[in-house]
């Protein structure tokens, strides 16, 4: 399989955590996630959470999430959208 070289747009448009929060017991984090759309010319952010060992994409589609924050017993995730 031939390798390709990297360019700048490979790099700016990987997938960038931007906000994490984690769970009062430790066992949940949640990680807002930005990726470059270049069609549209914006940055659409995503909630993914993390628990039990697995990552799993909570939001999709053309918004933009923010503040990730848990409840105090760790069972529900708020956040923002936009």
């Amino acid at each position: 399989m031939p390798v390709r070289q990297l360019t700048a747009r490979d790099l700016v448009g990987l997938k960038t955590p931007t906000e994490i929060a984690i769970s009062a017991d430790g066992a949940a984090i949640a990680i807002v996630a930005s990726e470059p759309d270049w069609e549209a010319g914006e940055v659409w952010s995503h909630l993914w959470l993390w628990r039990d060992g697995e990552l799993c994409q909570w939001t999709f589609g053309k918004e933009r999430v923010s503040h990730p924050r848990f409840s105090p017993d760790g069972n529900g995730c708020f956040f923002g959208a936009r």
